[in-house]
């Protein structure tokens, strides 16, 4: 009687704690983002507004965990970043309700791990002390 009580008390907490298969989280992100967000300390004291500058950033996540986009972060606003005006592509990993950006040589390696919040990405905030905060939009 009491390995039937622990069979099914293992079962029942196997079958509690199923997360959602990877291929429905994938499905779940994919697409296409836009920045609405996109901050930076900056070299000067109030931090860096990239996209109120005339910045942007794109991205479109992949099944096969690729990413690809376009960022622009324009010269003389104070960024801390490089000037850059380019297309990108790198990789993603999906851990939960988390996003971690790799190789894509663009702040998003540096501002991951992003949070998954509905429609939005939302970076960790660390405009005091690191290298900014970012939202992307799904479109």
């Amino acid at each position: 009687m009491k390995n039937i009580a622990m069979m099914f008390l293992f079962i029942f907490l196997f079958f509690a704690c199923e997360r959602s298969s990877p291929v429905d989280d994938i499905d779940r992100i994919k697409g296409d983002y836009k920045a609405i967000v996109f901050e930076e300390p900056g070299q000067l004291y109030g931090g860096v507004d990239i996209l109120a500058n005339g910045g942007s950033l794109t991205a479109r996540l992949f099944q096969n965990f690729y990413v690809e986009g376009y960022i622009l972060i324009p010269e003389d606003i104070g960024s801390n970043y490089a000037p850059i005006d380019t297309t990108y592509m790198g990789t993603f990993i999906l851990a939960g309700d988390s996003i971690q950006f790799k190789n894509t040589s663009t702040p998003l390696d540096h501002l991951s791990p992003f949070f998954i919040n509905g429609s939005l990405l939302v970076s960790k905030d660390r405009r005091g002390r690191g290298p900014g905060f970012m939202i992307l939009e799904k479109q």
